[in-house]
């Protein structure tokens, strides 16, 4: 399960919750039937460094669970891909600070072109 809290001028913080395992000596592992499955859209866009461990742990954990996920370093880049095809996507994760592009300005782009698309954005 993930869940968001939101905060203002604090950001989200997401929390995933996962299930217990035992070790295994297989490297693949399997996901239980009884967990939810995702089928949800998202676009993350990140680029601060110190994220990319988490927002890649995060993205790999939604693919997992039947996601479809796309990930962009740059919001320009996303906004591009996303012009094309608006309705590509459910949910737009971004971060509030981003050169070239605030997280306010592309929320209100993607807003222009999905006005019943979520977003959420984080902060530092």
């Amino acid at each position: 399960m993930i869940a968001l809290e939101t905060k203002p001028r604090q950001g989200v913080r997401f929390i995933v919750h996962l299930p217990g395992t035992q070790p295994s000596e297989t490297a693949d592992a399997v996901i239980p039937a009884d967990i939810p499955r995702g089928c949800e859209r998202l676009i993350l866009v990140d680029i601060n460094p110190k994220s990319r461990p988490p927002f890649a742990t995060f993205r790999c954990v939604l693919l997992r669970l039947g996601d479809r996920v796309e990930a962009y370093s740059s919001p320009l880049i996303a906004l591009a891909n996303l012009k094309p095809r608006p309705e590509g996507f459910d949910l737009l994760i971004a971060d509030m600070v981003i050169p070239g592009l605030s997280g306010d300005a592309l929320a209100t782009e993607v807003r222009m072109l999905r006005p019943d698309a979520d977003h959420h954005l984080h902060g530092p």
